[in-house]
């Protein structure tokens, strides 16, 4: 939800009308707060050098206050200023500070902003397995902070990577499911921090890869899922297939993987199949949804080049691993 120039100016309006009583009243911790919405107002309007005059001197204002939670919001907006400017290393400055503190004191708001622009700032790099690591602690965090906005960017990040495994379906049904989160908080937030051209790239990637009916049932099944279900969706995968490297992505270079290789959690999913659990008792056994059960069953099957559960017992069997 975009609040629009003339409610943007409006709020930036009453945050400095709030600064003038604050200072008046020697208030510094309200003073910070309401310069950080004049910081976050101004930058919704298009005026990064202001904003981040702002948010600078809301910060000295945190720090002398001794405000962490502060700190660490107003660093996860600073720091995506200098990355949509390209200017990585000083993002990266504001945004590592940011992270810590989110982990010290709890700040899932701060850390679900943090999380997700230090793997963007990551991903740019090639930096694929660290970009994968910072996304998927922030879905945590998004996911305890019921954050749709910033879980569906986190979907659109994750998405990505898994485009660059050639995990086409997967990938689909993530950035199905994180339109749909979009659309329950009425459309892009933040966008003014943010380039879009990622998320219409890996569309565009896909589409061309994946027939029309391959893509749209994929997508559909993204976007029947229910904010839980795709936080656990974009979870379940223990162990990732190996990441390609940004030159490997960009030659189009395939990591390849032994078709019988199953992660740890494929293979106690596996075994609990070939002793003919349902897809809801294994989820009892192993305390994970039942959703998340039928995933890995899908994984294993096309991991293994199988059609049905029987031909997993089999395979089982065939291994003498039958729990």
């Amino acid at each position: 939800m975009s609040y629009g120039l003339d409610r943007s100016e409006r709020v930036r309006q009453l945050c400095e009308e709030a600064a003038l009583l604050f200072r008046q009243e020697g208030d510094g911790f309200g003073l910070a707060l309401a310069i950080t919405g004049m910081g976050l107002t101004t930058l919704q309007q298009g005026d990064a050098e202001r904003a981040t005059t702002l948010l600078e001197q809301a910060l000295v204002l945190f720090r002398e206050a001794g405000d962490k939670f502060g700190m660490s919001n107003v660093l996860a907006h600073l720091g995506t200023i200098p990355l949509a400017q390209g200017n990585h290393a000083l993002a990266a400055r504001y945004l590592e500070e940011a992270v810590a503190l989110s982990r010290e004191m709890g700040n899932y708001y701060g850390g679900c902003v943090a999380f997700y622009n230090l793997a963007l700032a990551a991903q740019s790099h090639g930096e694929h397995k660290r970009s994968a690591e910072l996304y998927r602690e922030g879905l945590r965090f998004s996911a305890e902070a019921g954050d749709k906005a910033n879980i569906a960017y986190t979907l659109e990040g994750l998405a990505e990577l898994a485009r660059v495994r050639y995990e086409r379906e997967r990938a689909t049904r993530l950035l199905g499911a994180a339109e749909s989160l979009l659309e329950d908080v009425g459309g892009t937030l933040y966008v003014q921090a943010q380039d879009r051209s990622l998320y219409r790239s890996t569309v565009d990637s896909l589409r061309s890869h994946l027939d029309e009916e391959t893509f749209s049932t994929a997508w559909a099944a993204g976007r029947a899922m229910s904010m839980q279900q795709a936080a656990e969706y974009a979870l379940s995968d223990d162990e990732p297939a190996p990441l390609l490297d940004a030159a490997q992505a960009s030659e189009g270079t395939r990591v390849t993987q032994q078709p019988d290789t199953l992660t740890r959690r494929e293979e106690g999913v596996a075994a609990l199949v070939a002793r003919g659990l349902t897809n809801r008792r294994i989820a009892t056994e192993l305390s994970i949804s039942e959703h998340t059960v039928a995933n890995h069953v899908a994984k294993i099957l096309r991991k293994l080049g199988l059609d049905s559960r029987s031909q997993i017992t089999a395979w089982m069997v065939a291994r003498r691993t039958i729990a």
